[in-house]
């Protein structure tokens, strides 16, 4: 219960932690000018200490209030996968070594020093919101999730099921119904990197009728077709990826509802996931770095004007 009220570990993260970021966030909306009301707003960020603690919980009974993984073991397949919290760039050249990663835990509190320390010897004052915004000096890694495993469609001999072969992660849940958007907001933007598979996200919103789940496709091209050039030290490139509300279709137990009810931006999002399940046997490597709510106008995205990274609508 004490770790309820906390809103997750004495470390961070957790449902509650989560849920007041958000409410902060869209609270300064409220004072700002009508223009500037749908700047983007993150729901998951994982340069964010909290939304990072809550990725290395990672489990599949969600008893941390972390990130969740499932695979087909539970019908008796043989898909596997795994989630790693990459922080840093010496994370990134250990996990490309085939190296354990350090505790991320450990990891937190040993950069959380080296900032005071630099910051004594510059002589600056120390605040500690400025360390929980940004604990990671190297402000060219994008700190990230990496979701990987293998894909296995073989039924297995004592399962019931027709098919087989997927694996998904989840993200942690929204309380108190969902992050309420207000209106301002008419798509997801996805900052992540794929193999080339084809990615199935899971969008659950506040519904009165149970079982609803809109799904929409991840289905580009391969961010780093060659492996081997990818930078340790910057950790690689990112796609910035669209997905307008419109364009997610309403499902209920994985089967499309014959009468489709169309996602406006009246919504309030409880959480988002992630399945694979191509029909495809082979290895996966799936890296998530953000989730925002944005307002995009069909070009780009309100709030961002004169950025130069592009954006592209991913289904």
């Amino acid at each position: 219960m004490f770790r309820w009220i906390k809103g997750g570990s004495k470390e961070g993260g957790g449902s509650l932690r989560m849920y007041i970021k958000f409410r902060e966030q869209m609270f300064r909306r409220n004072f700002e000018p009508l223009a500037n009301k749908s700047t983007p707003i993150a729901l998951w960020d994982l340069s964010r200490h909290d939304d990072a603690i809550d990725a290395a919980n990672c489990s599949e009974s969600g008893r941390m209030q972390g990130w969740r993984i499932s695979d087909d073991g539970v019908i008796d397949g043989y898909s596997r996968g795994r989630v790693s919290t990459i922080r840093s760039s010496a994370d990134y050249q250990r996990w490309m070594a085939g190296e354990e990663l350090k505790d991320v835990f450990r990891n937190f509190e040993e950069e959380r020093r080296a900032k005071l320390e630099k910051e004594e010897r510059d002589n600056e004052e120390v605040l500690e919101e400025d360390i929980d915004e940004d604990i990671d000096d190297n402000s060219q890694f994008v700190p990230f999730l990496r979701w990987s495993g293998h894909i296995d469609t073989t039924v297995g001999l004592s399962s019931d099921a027709q098919r087989s072969g997927f694996c998904a992660i989840r993200a942690p849940e929204y309380p108190y119904g969902g992050a309420n958007l207000q209106g301002l907001y008419n798509a997801l933007e996805i900052v992540c990197r794929t193999d080339g598979r084809l990615y199935t996200v899971n969008l659950q919103v506040a519904s009165f009728f149970p079982g609803d789940m809109y799904q929409g496709y991840i289905n580009v091209p391969a961010t780093h077709p060659d492996k081997a050039k990818i930078c340790t030290r910057t950790g690689g490139e990112f796609e910035r990826l669209v997905m307008p509300f419109t364009k997610f279709a309403l499902t209920a137990h994985g089967r499309l509802r014959e009468m489709h009810r169309t996602l406006d931006s009246n919504i309030e999002v409880q959480t988002v996931g992630f399945t694979l399940m191509d029909g495809k046997d082979g290895d996966f490597q799936f890296d998530l770095a953000r989730i925002r709510a944005v307002n995009f106008d069909g070009h780009g995205i309100a709030g961002e004007e004169g950025l130069d990274e592009p954006v592209k609508i991913a289904r």
